[in-house]
């Protein structure tokens, strides 16, 4: 429907519209907009337009396709929005950067989940391209591939939650000549004019961004930073509104004994969970690259390892071992072992200065004691003024030894 000004111009460009409903203004000399403020009543002049229904039937859904399509099997859906987080330094953009980079340059697969096809990557990089660049060429060598396919960068932070800001990136993705199947964003701070902490500023920059996500019928992938709390390392910093509006959660979390960095799904729709994945950082030499010194320059690298001993596993194997060095040294028997001899044992071997912070190293009634973690584990259990140790499979083998032995 044309809605042209009541004047000679507006008329004669009504004259000229084919294929459309013309509306001309009953006032001569103006414009809708006059109209409007004068007599509140400009809907009532205009045609009554047949309203399209977005109203589906439950029966109609069953007949389309469900098939379920995947950037990375298990962990990536296509046409999803996503979030992978974790602390700084933690290498969340790094282990990003090694899916995506996995999926656009052909690879078969990612740690063993499979690729179904290349992967078309656009990825705002808020932070520049000084770091990035150092990630892509080592990258590349590291894994031996000859191109890395579609996966442009678009190298400065802009505001998408601003009209200007989508406008710029649908402007610079149309220059592409291929649309992506995954617009990543890293990291939101970086592109997010609002609050990270309201509700309604985060609502905003999901809103501007499924509006890339529609236009081009792709996934979306924002990188963002965990809180500095213990609590909050699972999970996004800021506002709640993140974990409702997310198809998936990756989180990346760094041991600090081992280095290593556990990749773990959090959250995933309609699917179980993957199995964690582990990895460490490295550098690796970019070929031919040295600084002003002529040393070898280096970019970092994710690289996958088995999983670490976990601490509560080691925890628990090193007080088993105390416990039966106290048992032999001590010439306990019969699985039992007394606790005054262990006191004692503890100051003879100076890990205690004496018999009263003896008793508070042992710690029985604290999960994070020695005495404590045995018994929360059913490893041990008290016995009048000492322990009986369990046949366990920590403690099977040295019992059976010392089953043998008379003492």
């Amino acid at each position: 429907t044309v809605v042209a000004d009541n004047d000679e111009a507006g008329v004669k460009g009504a004259e000229a519209c084919e294929g459309c409903q013309v509306v001309i203004i009953p006032t001569q000399g103006e414009d809708a907009n006059d109209y409007q403020n004068r007599t509140g009543e400009l809907r009532e002049i205009l045609p009554d337009l047949a309203v399209q229904s977005k109203m589906i039937l439950a029966d109609d859904i069953l007949t389309e396709d469900l098939t379920v399509s995947w950037l990375i099997k298990g962990w990536i859906p296509s046409g999803s929005i996503g979030m992978i987080h974790g602390p700084s330094a933690s290498g969340k953009t790094t282990i990003m950067l090694d899916m995506l980079l996995s999926a656009s340059s052909g690879m078969s697969g990612w740690i063993g989940n499979r690729i179904i096809r290349p992967v078309n990557v656009v990825y705002l990089c808020g932070e520049g391209l000084v770091g990035v660049k150092r990630r892509l060429r080592a990258w590349k060598s590291e894994r031996a591939v000859d191109s890395l396919g579609n996966f442009a960068v678009y190298p400065l932070p802009l505001d998408l939650d601003k009209p200007e800001g989508i406008r710029e990136i649908r402007i610079q993705i149309d220059t592409l000549g291929w649309k992506p199947d995954v617009i990543v964003v890293d990291t939101v701070n970086r592109y997010m004019s609002g609050d990270e902490n309201s509700a309604q500023d985060t609502r905003m920059l999901l809103n501007c961004v499924d509006s890339l996500r529609s236009r081009y019928s792709c996934s979306g992938l924002y990188v963002h930073h965990t809180g500095n709390s213990e609590e909050t390392q699972k999970r996004a910093r800021g506002s709640s509104a993140w974990r409702g509006a997310l198809d998936y959660e990756i989180s990346v979390s760094v041991d600090p004994d081992s280095n290593v960095r556990c990749v773990e799904q959090v959250k995933m729709k309609d699917t179980e969970l993957m199995p964690k994945v582990y990895g460490v950082i490295e550098g690796a030499d970019i070929p031919g690259v040295f600084d002003d010194e002529g040393e070898q320059v280096t970019g970092a690298v994710f690289n996958p390892v088995d999983e670490p001993e976990s601490k509560s596993d080691s925890a628990v194997a090193q007080a088993v071992d105390l416990l039966f060095r106290v048992y032999t040294e001590k010439k306990q028997s019969n699985r039992r072992i007394n606790k005054t001899a262990f006191r004692e044992w503890l100051v003879e071997n100076g890990k205690a200065s004496n018999e009263d912070n003896a008793r508070k190293w042992l710690g029985d009634k604290r999960k994070d004691r020695p005495m404590g973690k045995l018994l929360s584990s059913g490893i041990l259990t008290l016995e009048g003024d000492g322990w009986y140790i369990h046949d366990t499979p920590e403690t099977h083998m040295v019992l059976g030894l010392l089953d043998k032995v008379k003492t």
